[in-house]
Parts: C-alpha cells; sequence; structure tokens
C-alpha cells in the first residue's frame, strides 16, 4: 500500500511541484476579495469578505481511534496427501503506549500471545482454507511534541552503545558522496542539533517530490536512488532523510504506522504511513515526518505501530510445517474509525502581522510576520500567508521556521499589486495561517500619490537567513585508524586535508590538535591526531581547516568499546521426558558490555541433535526456544549444551556455554530397543560418512 500524504484545499493554484511540497498540515491559500463603491467619494475600498474553512482532522489536538488490522491467510494444497501441524504468524504492526499515543483497549482474533516484539498467532492442525487474523484497538493520540528544552551540542560526541547503531547505513538507508556532500553544506557553521536535524529534515520535504506515479511506487528504492532522482514516496523520503542525518553521525530510526490523507489518489483515507525518529541527548527519540513537513512533532492522525532500523522491516512474519501445502498471504488490511475529537486551540506562539507601508498604484510591498515562542521547548511550524485578489505574492506564500524556546523571528513576503485604475482607495486584506487556522491578520491601502516601491528596494530584506554553504576550495575529514580502539586506551586517527587550489599556512585541527600545512593545487596531506577513549560508544568531534577567509568542516568519528561479553540466562527444560512426549528449551542471550557483541553464533549441542542460529549484533536481549521430542533422548548422558561464540569490534574472539539436563521417563523396553537401534544407525551412518 502506498503510504500517506495530504492534499492542500480545492482554494489553493498549485503548480505539481508546489502539490509535492505541501505536507501536513495542508497550507491554505484563501481568496479574499469584495468591492464596495463608496457613493459619496470616487474611491473603491476592498473589504476582507471569506468563509472560515472546513476543518480537517490534521488540525485537532487530540482524537480517540478506532484501529482495525486484518489480514487473511490461505492454506492452498500442493500434493496428494497435504496436511498441515502448525500455522503461526508474527503481527509486528501494533499500538502500544508512548508520550503522544495511549491504548485503551487491544483485542487480537484469535487470541494471540504477546511476544516482545509482536504479538504471535497460532493454528494448529487447521484445515485447508482460510485462516484470518486481526487486531483491535482503541487508540489516544495527541500532536504533542517530546520537548527538546535547550540547545544540544552538534556534533553529538558520545553515543550509548544500542543508539550508535542507527547512526550505521543499512539497505535502504545507504549513502553516497552525494547524499554526505549535501548533509555536510546543511550543517555547516551549525552547532545546534535541532537546528541541523530541522535544516536536513526542510531541505528533503522541499527538494524531494512525492510522486506516486514514479517507479518507486511499488517497490521501495534506496536513499541513494532518491537522492539521484528526487522523486519517490513517504518511504524513500524518510530513508533518504535518515540517510543524511546518519552521515552526520546523528541517530535516527524508522517508524511505520497509519495516518490519515486528503488525497483523491486513496480510496482508504487512512492507511500505511513511514515516519522518522531523531535520538535527541537528554531527550529521547523525537518524531520528524518530511513527507507531512511536521518537524519534531507529528499530527493526531498518526498512529505509531513499530520501529527498526531500517524501512524493510515487515508488518507481518508467517510460518507453517505442512507436507503438500502452500501458505498463501495478502497485504494487511487497515481501517480507521473516528470516535472523538478534541481542540484546545492553543498555539505555542504568538504572532504578529504587519505591511512596510501604503503603497502607491503598481507597487511592491513587503509584509512581515513576527512570531515569537512563547514555550521553554523549540517550535516548528509552516505558516502560509493566503492569496488576495489583485496582489501578487512573488515566490512561495509558505514559510517553515524554527523557533529555540521563547525566541523570535520574523518571515517576510514580497508583494506587488496588479493593475489598479486610478481615482480609486483599495484595502487589500492580508491573514496568515499555520494549516487551518488563523493566526494574524492585518492590512495596507494603495492608491495614487503614495509611495512606489521596487523590489530592489526591498532586496536587503529578502532571503536575510539564506544557509551558509561549506566552502569547497577546502575540505576536511578525519577517519580512526582501524574499526575501534579499546576503552582505557588512546584512539589513532588520521585527518586529511584536500586543497582544490593552493593554500599556504591552512591552519588544520581537531578537538586543540592542530597542524598547520602548506598544500599545492589537487594536493592532500595527512596528520595524526590522538583521541582517549574513557568510556565505550561512537564519538564525534568537528576537525576544522582554515586559511584566511577560507573556512571548511568535517566530521571526525571514532569508536571506543570494552571488551564484548554475552550473559546466557533463564535456561530452561524439563527435568524428564516420556517416549512420546516433547518439551522446549528455552533461555535468552542477552549484552554485558557496553559494547556491542558482533558475529554471534548460538548452538545447542546434544549427542542426537543440534540446532544453530546466528546474529549479527547482539543488541536487545534475544528469546531462543528448541522443541525437543522424547525419543531423541539417550538412555542415559542427556546433557545439553548451549554455546555461544562471539567477537567484538575488532575481531577478539569468545565463548560461553551452559548446561542442562534432560533424563529420559518411563521408557519401556521395546522403547529402550528402538533406542539403542537409532544409535547403531547414527553410529553406521557416521563411519560411512
Amino acid at each position: 500500500m502506498p503510504c500517506r500524504k495530504t492534499l492542500p484545499t480545492p482554494l489553493r493554484e498549485a503548480s505539481p511541484s508546489a502539490l509535492s511540497r505541501t505536507l501536513r498540515p495542508p497550507l491554505l491559500s484563501l481568496l479574499i476579495l469584495s468591492l464596495v463603491l463608496a457613493a459619496t467619494l470616487p474611491l473603491v475600498s476592498m473589504q476582507a469578505s471569506a468563509a472560515a474553512p472546513s476543518s480537517e482532522l490534521y488540525e485537532y489536538d487530540g482524537l480517540v481511534l478506532n484501529l482495525h488490522l486484518h489480514d487473511t491467510l490461505s492454506i492452498v494444497p500442493s500434493g496428494a496427501n497435504p496436511s498441515v501441524e502448525r500455522v503461526t504468524a508474527d503481527l509486528r504492526w501494533y499500538p502500544q503506549d508512548d508520550y503522544r499515543q495511549s491504548v485503551d483497549a487491544l483485542i487480537t482474533t484469535p487470541t494471540a500471545t504477546k511476544n516482545d516484539d509482536s504479538y504471535h498467532y497460532a493454528w494448529n492442525a487447521p484445515q485447508s482454507g482460510n485462516l484470518d487474523l486481526a487486531l483491535d484497538a482503541t487508540v489516544r493520540t495527541s500532536d504533542a511534541s517530546l520537548p527538546v528544552t535547550g540547545r544540544v551540542p552538534f556534533p553529538i560526541t558520545s553515543l550509548p552503545p544500542d543508539v550508535a547503531i542507527y547512526t550505521k547505513p543499512d539497505k535502504l538507508t545507504d549513502t553516497d558522496a552525494a547524499i554526505q556532500q549535501q548533509a555536510l553544506s546543511l550543517a555547516a557553521g551549525k552547532d545546534d542539533l535541532f537546528e541541523v536535524v530541522y535544516s536536513v529534515a526542510d531541505w528533503v520535504t522541499t527538494n524531494v517530490q512525492y510522486n506516486l506515479s514514479s517507479v518507486s511506487a511499488d517497490a521501495t528504492e534506496p536513499s541513494t536512488w532518491v537522492m539521484a532522482n528526487r522523486k519517490g514516496v513517504c518511504k524513500e523520503m524518510t530513508a533518504l532523510f535518515i540517510s543524511m542525518l546518519r552521515s552526520l553521525g546523528i541517530p535516527a530510526r524508522f517508524v511505520s504506522g497509519v495516518a490519515y490523507t486528503n488525497l483523491p489518489e486513496f480510496a482508504n483515507p487512512w492507511g500505511g504511513h513511514a515516519w522518522a525518529e531523531v535520538w535527541f541527548p537528554g531527550t529521547g527519540w523525537v518524531p520528524f515526518d518530511p513527507t507531512y513537513g511536521t518537524y519534531g512533532f507529528v499530527d493526531a492522525t498518526h498512529i505509531k505501530l513499530q520501529d527498526s532500523a531500517d524501512a524493510g522491516a515487515s508488518s507481518v512474519d508467517f510460518a507453517m510445517l505442512a507436507n503438500d501445502a502452500n501458505l498463501l498471504t495478502r497485504s494487511l488490511d487497515i481501517s480507521v474509525d473516528v470516535v472523538d475529537k478534541q481542540k484546545t486551540g492553543n498555539a505555542p506562539y504568538t504572532v504578529t502581522l504587519a505591511p512596510f507601508d501604503n503603497v502607491g498604484l503598481d507597487s511592491y510591498d513587503l509584509v512581515t510576520a513576527t512570531i515569537t515562542n512563547d514555550e521553554n521547548y523549540y517550535v516548528s511550524e509552516r505558516f502560509s500567508l493566503a492569496q488576495t485578489q489583485g496582489l501578487l505574492i512573488l515566490g512561495s506564500p509558505d514559510r517553515n521556521i524554527l523557533l529555540k524556546p521563547h525566541e523570535t523571528k520574523t518571515i517576510r513576503f514580497l508583494v506587488r499589486t496588479g493593475q489598479l485604475a486610478d481615482g480609486f482607495r483599495y484595502t487589500f486584506p492580508l491573514a496568515l495561517y499555520a494549516g487551518f487556522n488563523q493566526v494574524a491578520n492585518s492590512s495596507f491601502e494603495a492608491r495614487l500619490g503614495d509611495p512606489v516601491y521596487d523590489a530592489a528596494f526591498f532586496g536587503s530584506y529578502l532571503n536575510a537567513s539564506r544557509q551558509a554553504q561549506q566552502d569547497t576550495r577546502l575540505a576536511v575529514s578525519c577517519t580512526q585508524d582501524g574499526p575501534a580502539t579499546y576503552v582505557g586506551e588512546q584512539a589513532s586517527l588520521t585527518c586529511n586535508v584536500t586543497a582544490v587550489v593552493a593554500f599556504k599556512g591552512v591552519s588544520a585541527c581537531l578537538s586543540g590538535q592542530c597542524a598547520t600545512l602548506d598544500l599545492a593545487k589537487g594536493e592532500t596531506k595527512s596528520f595524526p591526531v590522538r583521541m582517549p577513549c574513557d568510556s565505550a560508544g561512537m564519538k564525534a568531534l568537528l576537525a576544522t581547516a582554515k586559511v584566511g577567509l577560507v573556512s571548511s568542516s568535517g566530521l571526525a568519528r571514532y569508536s571506543c568499546v570494552d571488551p564484548a561479553r554475552v550473559v546466557i540466562g533463564n535456561l530452561t527444560a524439563p527435568a524428564s521426558l516420556a517416549f512420546d512426549e516433547r518439551g522446549d528449551i528455552d533461555f535468552t542471550l542477552s549484552r554485558g558490555s557496553e559494547s556491542l557483541p558482533e558475529n554471534v553464533t548460538v548452538k545447542v549441542i546434544h549427542p542426537n541433535f543440534q540446532q544453530g542460529w546466528s546474529i549479527a549484533e547482539l543488541v536487545q536481549p534475544q528469546r531462543f526456544s528448541l522443541t525437543v521430542p522424547g525419543q531423541e533422548l539417550e538412555l542415559s548422558n542427556n546433557t545439553v549444551r548451549v554455546v555461544v561464540t562471539y567477537q567484538d569490534a575488532l575481531g577478539k574472539s569468545y565463548e560461553t556455554e551452559q548446561d542442562v539436563t534432560i533424563q529420559p521417563r518411563g521408557f519401556t523396553f521395546l522403547q529402550k530397543i528402538q533406542v539403542l537401534l537409532m544409535d547403531a544407525q547414527r553410529w553406521i551412518e557416521g563411519a560411512l560418512a
């Protein structure tokens, strides 16, 4: 199912590229015109006269929603003697409580078992035909933000190991030089993490076209493809946003869920959607939706169902143990009913709107909105200047802004009056909207004899906050010599400085360790740096290269690890089994170190059976289970050994093991003979192998 997006209101006259950038809230363009002839004066006065727009679900502060997820599995015979022992489904899409949503009720049909990250459905010995699974939940959602109340320094200098994994490229959240350079250019000169993340999100919103007709609508493309083609759907826009952040050492993860859209292309206004969460030290995972254009929050129509490192995580996993039968699956059906809506109308900011001056006929004017953040946390919003008939807005009528706690900013719109007849006085009403809510209004007059301004006059007011760009004549980068360094040792880094043109006396520094370099055109020189590893995790610093007015910066990252450790816990098994009984061996693996154990191999070993698993990285505790038939036991020596081998980031190998014993119980004489015969058969097969 294609992901969600919103449509501008019908009154908006938008080009296709504008449609691709008009997200949530759908930014209003309101047509304002009323001409009233004054009987005693040869003048025309314009009065604002427009009906209030109808509300959309995005504008409610809170919603109570009934969520229904449904899937149908079909068992289809594929041979003469079909038999099915067991079918299972693990539904990984389900709502959970967090700071902006709470689950009032949740029912699964049939009854499912709640695991760590899924609801586990199971059917024992089902017949051929259809199996239905469903999840019904009542969810309270809000548009509340997770407040970031102060400046978080950028770059992030230290990350916990379980967060650092979200800075690594993945299959769909991949990277290349174009992604890295664009991200660096957006981050250049910024030392505030929220500002950096906001800049990247707004760049993706503005520069990547939401396009269902693209070849990527039915198959998710990686970030490198999206960067090259500048189009995609919500998964791809979100993946590119995540890739750009990760290239800057900023942890970001993929969120899957449900959201509302008013796009006519969707028969069902509710459906699957994707956005991102970005990790802020001291705060946690903060949502950003580059498709809807909401940064630091998502609207109340968003229901979060899953988070993952990459865009390829599945919503449902299926398994079947059968002979002569196949399992056919379908896409997950989603429906949502709105039970209740809440709207307080309390904006976290105050806004004033004012023109530069009353103007003459055929004149430019500058409309300034002053926005003050009334809260102690960061706030982002998209504002739109309503379109008034007879008044041309030069450039986009929409502005995204980011406000620090209690910060005041101004946004400006250059406008021009149209062809106006002499002898009349015209009043142009002005209205500023945030979504469907009018937040400020004003007006100005135009008449013969008032000042006439041209565009050059207002040039110094416009584009005053353009982002600084990296100076491409000089580049600096630092890499760690080796994959990681143990805690307590000094990490060795090599910093490379490259000059596109010749420079003398370039001062290149990392954490106070500097080198002065003379560089010929196209030359690269290196200098070594030693950095302390006082704790485990990914460290990040900003390297700089300066000469005169030319400066450049690059991210330097290095990894510190402690010796990896895996703990085998909660190892349980039945004390004994009868010949025809089955029993489960259960245990968990957890991380006993700050660093992540890598290349983890798990084996359960018994003289008559063996089972193995592999894990690339052990991040969260993992549960393992193995069913043992009693007839596989020996008459003696039934020690079952759990052996775990793994490595740390430097390739050092480790091993740990734990044993449990299962005794045979009540084997009859014939069953004992059968065990001995099976042992003999295994011995012969081994000898002949």
